[in-house]
């Protein structure tokens, strides 16, 4: 029987060089602008966050056309380690919702002086909440009612005295903010694996095999001081590439 979940969490981007820098340093928490609009407010907030998915490799191919065809899988037991979690899929009209949405209420009625922890405490578990449904950017054009609970999204969403806890939607848009807010979680908050997390290596074509294992290979990577040539032997037999991939699935 097909399993509904993987034991492995995929994470994709859409270039190869992007795949390089998560072997290189780890990976690095971008602020991601979040529609929290099932907390009966018209409100987004960014919270800095690494996406993955544990969606069955057969569904792979209909991932990447979101995300892109470069990725890598890591195992749910250093998920699990590092204290990653799937994020909560809320509908706005389930009992779940009505109760997110009053105790969302309560907390911005309450005195300013005594409401500080609280709210921090409700936001730490917002920033784990997605809707059901919603709009999303693919390739630049704005999609609308993507089924994001079909994603199974588990999050890592880091804490840090040196990065900011969120960035409000009015600053989203204001020239630096966001390049600098991430400047502090790639100093801060780098996610690290060791090479036996790693299941897989993704790339998009068979052609892009042999540029990901020079560079695994050359002293300028950086590789040599995060891995072994053991690990560097193993690592290079888990790349596969989407192009055989969809051959047989």
């Amino acid at each position: 029987m097909a399993r509904p979940k993987s034991q492995t969490l995929f994470h994709f981007t859409p270039k190869l060089e992007y795949l390089k820098s998560i072997l290189r340093n780890g990976f690095h928490p971008r602020y991601c602008l979040e529609d929290m609009s099932w907390s009966g407010q018209s409100l987004a907030n960014a919270f800095p966050m690494v996406c993955f998915c544990d969606i069955p490799l057969g569904r792979v191919d209909q991932h990447v056309q979101q995300y892109g065809n470069y990725g890598i899988g890591m195992s749910r037991t250093w998920a699990v380690r590092n204290r990653l979690n799937p994020v909560i899929y809320l509908s706005s009209t389930s009992m779940l919702g009505d109760s997110v949405q009053n105790l969302n209420s309560e907390l911005l009625q309450m005195d300013e002086a005594v409401k500080k922890k609280p709210r921090r405490n409700f936001l730490e578990i917002a920033r784990n909440i997605k809707p059901l449904t919603g709009s999303m950017k693919v390739k630049g054009v704005m999609i609308d009612n993507v089924d994001f609970y079909q994603e199974s999204e588990w999050r890592y969403v880091p804490d840090h005295d040196q990065i900011d806890f969120f960035i409000p939607r009015s600053k989203w848009d204001t020239d630096g903010v966001i390049e600098a807010a991430n400047k502090k979680t790639f100093e801060h908050c780098l996610l690290g694996f060791n090479a036996d997390d790693i299941r897989y290596l993704f790339v998009e074509k068979d052609a892009d095999i042999p540029e990901l294992v020079d560079f695994m290979r050359s002293s300028a990577s950086g590789l040599g001081k995060r891995f072994t040539d053991e690990d560097m032997k193993i690592l290079q037999t888990r790349i596969v590439s989407q192009e055989s991939l969809a051959q047989d699935l």
